[in-house]
């Protein structure tokens, strides 16, 4: 998920929360809304904080999270949609082709060192028929 996503769902998860339990969130109920590990969550969180999108206050009852900016999330990057699945299924098939072109090459190894092994016990027959 890029950063642009990743901050819209965050705030978004504060002000969810903010509006069912009336009072401002804590980080692990926004982590658990999310489902989003801790330490991901403290991470985005600093970010965050650091872009002035959210404000963070610590108490007794751990840290609670507010809306500073939600404008500056626009500010972030956004990654574009690279993989569509025209493409992704492109590369699979190409994927499928190098695999299959690979397993032919094997095959054609072992079909040319089983014929040089024929031709070998051959020649090797051929020669002690001569012996005798």
């Amino acid at each position: 998920m890029d950063q642009y996503t990743e901050a819209h769902v965050f705030v978004a998860a504060i002000r969810v929360l903010e509006h069912q339990k009336r009072r401002p969130p804590t980080v692990e109920e926004a982590c658990g809304m999310i489902s989003i590990s801790l330490e991901a969550g403290y991470a985005l969180c600093r970010r965050l904080k650091e872009k002035g999108i959210v404000r963070t206050v610590e108490g007794n009852f751990g840290v609670k999270l507010f809306v500073e900016d939600h404008l500056r999330i626009e500010e972030l990057p956004r990654e574009e949609k690279k993989n569509d699945l025209a493409q992704e299924l492109a590369e699979f098939q190409k994927k499928q082709q190098d695999k299959s072109k690979k397993v032919e090459a094997i095959q054609e190894e072992l079909a040319r060192k089983r014929q040089e092994k024929f031709a070998e016990i051959e020649a090797r027959f051929k020669k002690e028929l001569k012996k005798e």
